[in-house]
């Protein structure tokens, strides 16, 4: 991958005492500014710093993504005062492993930042808050393999950067309709919805944003949203942590083009979340098919306490037998509609995925349409008759 990167030596450590007392200093200005049963889910217990990760000792909001195209999740990190860590994934969608951290040249003026193909081009956009409440947009003029991207337009797409500014948000389809919207978390308790009126090319998110939407309530403080299908059912269920250790989980019992949140539940998981500043970061990161967990946490209180949390979710693993990636052909690949699926046994199921995991379509055909689907990155899991599970990753051009 190609970052551009002023430097790519691998981060001199800072002290404990610096990163401490200047983000103590920080913590008032982010905190002000800014179908399947829960019980059949199953998380392995958490493991900190796993594959070759090291993070620095700042913040640490990971995001787990395919920046650079090559099929397999990187990691890019924010740290103190916006600047980005990159973790480049140099192992395999399959095993992991992560390069020392660098800072590329990606330009970021914000506080938080969140990545999502926000003018429907095929590649990841980057979009944040800063300590003054405005919204920053980085388009990426780059491309899907090799993001470059340009300085920032303040304020775009008639976003209320007044409640933005006041917690962490996330870029999520959230009612099915193929475009982005924004989900926030504020450090008062409740969450606030902004739905894109506009398109997945042109977006707009010109109306009202709604205070405490489906079913939703206000409750604790700092809540941090992260949005993850973890029941397998097709539409996006809510995980909302804060900084003192506290995980709340609300399952969507509406649908995915109409989501209906559920009562809150508190950690049902048993996620056993640390104290402290931390925020979840997730994808299928072994590529077996469900949605894993990281969650990037630190201890002010505690010198050279930031860490990567890995909780792998061992779902998928219990109903297909084996993953592999041999005997399966789908083509053409790139696509701009259909493809044709070749495969050495039976068809019990067909389920394309985007890499956060979640379903947007589900099927047993040998010949399936992507047409209603943006422009992007995608699995098509083909599972046979005999529960074996096989995966391929499919561009929609």
């Amino acid at each position: 991958m190609k970052t551009n990167a002023t430097s790519q030596d691998t981060f001199a450590k800072k002290s404990d005492h610096q990163s401490l007392s200047v983000l103590k200093a920080f913590l008032p200005v982010l905190f002000i500014s800014f179908g399947l049963s829960v019980n059949a889910q199953s998380f392995a217990p958490g493991i900190v710093n796993p594959f070759g990760l090291s993070p620095v000792n700042t913040l640490n909001y990971p995001i787990l993504i395919d920046i650079d195209g090559d099929g397999d999740l990187d990691i890019i990190s924010t740290e103190i005062f916006g600047q980005l860590v990159f973790f480049e994934n140099t192992g395999t969608a399959n095993n992991p492993q992560f390069s020392a951290p660098i800072r590329p040249n990606w330009k970021s003026d914000t506080l938080i930042v969140t990545f999502g193909d926000i003018d429907g081009d095929g590649d990841y956009d980057m979009i944040g808050v800063n300590a003054g409440g405005n919204v920053y947009f980085y388009e990426n003029i780059g491309s899907s393999t090799s993001p470059q991207f340009a300085n920032a337009v303040i304020n775009p797409y008639n976003i209320d950067n007044s409640v933005l500014s006041q917690g962490f948000f996330e870029l999520v389809d959230l009612d099915g309709d193929g475009d982005l919207d924004i989900f926030a978390g504020l450090t008062n308790g409740s969450f606030y919805y902004f739905e894109n009126i506009g398109s997945a090319n042109a977006p707009d998110f010109g109306s009202t944003p709604v205070l405490n939407p489906f079913g939703l309530d206000s409750f604790a403080s700092n809540r941090i949203p992260t949005f993850i299908d973890i029941d397998d059912d097709g539409d996006y269920d809510l995980l909302a942590n804060t900084v003192f250790g506290e995980l709340y989980y609300y399952e969507n019992i509406g649908s995915g083009t109409s989501p209906q949140f559920g009562p809150r539940q508190i950690d049902p998981f048993n996620l056993s979340i640390p104290n402290g500043l931390s925020k979840f970061g997730k994808g299928d990161i072994d590529n077996d098919g469900d949605v894993d967990l990281f969650l990037g946490a630190m201890n002010i209180s505690v010198p050279d306490s930031a860490q990567f949390i890995y909780f792998e979710n061992q779902m998928f693993n219990v109903s297909v037998k084996r993953f592999f990636e041999t005997s399966l052909k789908i083509f053409p690949n790139p696509t701009t509609d259909l493809v044709h699926i070749e495969i050495d046994a039976p068809i019990k199921s067909v389920r394309i995925t985007n890499l956060e995991g979640k379903v947007l379509q589900e099927e047993n055909s040998k010949n399936v349409s992507l047409g209603n689907l943006p422009a992007g990155v995608y699995f098509i899991t083909v599972v046979d008759e005999n529960n074996v599970g096989r995966r391929e990753r499919v561009i929609k051009q």
